[in-house]
């Protein structure tokens, strides 16, 4: 008797459980909970524009891009092809959020709404982790690199949560101002605790997140960011009604799997097995160069390539919750050792210390840049950012045929300089010819009126910020539909480098990596 209970109990619980995830049957949709189900096919509707949106991702980079032509309906597909995360941002949330009405009227079914884009938010992660995969999904691997995706990911991810809170914001005011409900029984049943958990901690990610704060302890944020990601992708499921988990939450699922197989397969153990710093240079910024074994680089890869080092291995488990870093490669693939120009701050490595690579990733240098002939190039690079620069410098130089190449550097310290030259000997960079100096620090105007003496063209070595407009006059005037501008250093250069390209309507490529 107690056996066919139990089984009963069972047999009762799997089909309410079936209900809950699969909308119920006809007759208790037509029947008192018909609104409770309203939004499972408004899921399905956003995974559906997800995947539309994929599709004209790739569809982008298969048509000709002309990024000096300033019609306006060209400079909107130049904002397509570049990833703008305004434009694709308006083009995932438009098919969105035009169908969030509903034939229930808004302020007699708040519930209804906040459900609905709960649930919206909940399915759109499905898209941030496949836009975040390291290397971008395989349809996109010939046409992109899981850098320019970054922008994208960081304001969908902001979304994505700032969504998710509202929902919860939303939920627990209805139940505050609703005299016929109790606010702490609300609050105290499990799904909608396991809810107000989740908008807890999204809270503590959004105060770690502030710039001054991220800055300061990226490692903090990075953790929170994982572990909260980890934390809304799995308590949702447990904390929704009508449930997530068919499909929503197995895709988010797989995709996870994915992420964490590509961090093990593309990844490798290395040993550095040299390290020559910049003496003279500042303790906080200090200027050096890492040697690696050449097997931690592809045997052949396009110029402005980078690798990513955790200093954990893949058993460990803050190899999972702490940050890698990116180094571009400044060596050739015919190179005997791996070589990374790097700018010693938080993360400082040792020798003859295991290592973990976690891959190589190409530079996002369009394939008109690369192939076609007769291009005027200006490298601007910054700081430790003259790695990126010479790299791609030394491949125009050596297996391109172009009318124009110059490189310009800005840097703090001038015992830099002194200290590349050194060590890498740049017998393919002259001051005065293709080379221009900028000493930007405070510290090193003083001291560089004595360093530019051992310098047979002190005219190309300032000691002062660039003047855009005046400094690359000559540029300017010379330009065609051919002239390259590729800027690799910190957010603000990037920025002033951006702009003065799109006032003079010269095709412009960027790198940096911020926190």
């Amino acid at each position: 008797m107690q056996d066919t209970k139990f089984v009963d109990i069972v047999t009762c619980g799997l089909g309410l459980l079936a209900r809950h995830e699969e909308g119920g049957d006809a007759d208790h949709i037509e029947g008192h909970h018909k609104k409770h189900f309203a939004n499972i096919y408004y899921g399905y509707w956003v995974l559906m524009v997800s995947f539309l949106y994929l599709l004209l991702v790739y569809a982008s980079r298969k048509l000709p891009n002309k990024p000096s032509v300033l019609s306006l309906h060209r400079r909107i597909l130049n904002r397509i092809y570049k990833l703008d995360p305004t434009i694709h941002l308006l083009i995932i949330f438009i098919p969105v959020c035009l169908t969030l009405p509903t034939h229930y009227p808004f302020f007699q079914n708040i519930g209804l709404y906040m459900k609905r884009i709960g649930r919206m938010s909940y399915v759109l992660v499905t898209l941030d982790l496949v836009i975040s995969l390291k290397p971008p999904a395989f349809l996109f691997k010939q046409d992109y690199t899981y850098d320019e995706f970054i922008p994208l990911h960081k304001w969908l991810s902001r979304v994505i949560f700032i969504i998710a809170m509202i929902h919860g914001f939303a939920f627990l005011l209805k139940w505050g101002s609703d005299p016929e409900v109790s606010f702490i029984e609300k609050c105290s049943n499990i799904q909608n605790f396991i809810g107000i958990f989740i908008l807890f901690w999204m809270i503590i990610l959004i105060v770690i997140s502030i710039g001054s704060i991220r800055r300061r302890n990226y490692n903090l944020f990075y953790a929170g960011h994982q572990l909260i990601n980890l934390l809304f992708i799995f308590g949702t499921p447990l904390h929704a009604r009508p449930g997530v988990s068919k499909p929503f939450f197995w895709l988010n699922f797989i995709l996870l799997i994915i992420h964490g197989v590509s961090r093990i397969v593309v990844s490798k153990i290395i040993k550095i097995h040299n390290i020559v710093k910049n003496k003279d240079g500042s303790d906080t910024n200090r200027l050096a160069i890492i040697y690696l074994p050449r097997n931690a680089a592809p045997a052949v890869y396009p110029p402005g390539t980078h690798i990513r080092i955790s200093p954990y291995g893949r058993f460990n488990p803050l190899y999972w919750l702490m940050p890698s870093h990116p180094y571009t490669i400044c060596s050739a693939p015919e190179e005997s050792e791996v070589r990374l120009i790097v700018s010693e701050s938080h993360f400082k490595m040792m020798t003859e210390k295991a290592y973990t690579v976690l891959g190589s990733y190409p530079s996002n240098l369009p394939e008109a840049l690369i192939e076609d002939i007769g291009q005027k190039i200006l490298i601007v690079c910054g700081g430790s950012g003259i790695g990126y620069g010479l790299s791609i410098f030394e491949y125009f130089k050596h297996n391109t045929n172009i009318d124009y190449l110059r490189l310009i550097w800005l840097l703090k310290d001038p015992s830099d300089l002194e200290f590349l030259q050194a060590q890498f000997g740049l017998p393919d960079l002259k001051i005065g010819d293709n080379l221009e100096i900028y000493i930007t620090g405070q510290n090193g105007a003083g001291s560089a009126s004595q360093e530019t003496e051992s310098y047979e063209m002190q005219s190309s070595l300032y000691t002062r910020r660039i003047s855009w407009n005046e400094d690359l006059t000559d540029y300017v005037q010379e330009k065609t539909d051919k002239s390259w501008m590729i800027c690799c250093g910190p957010k603000g250069l990037i920025e002033d480098a951006c702009e003065f390209a799109k006032q003079n309507n010269i095709n412009f490529v960027s790198e940096y990596y911020s926190v």
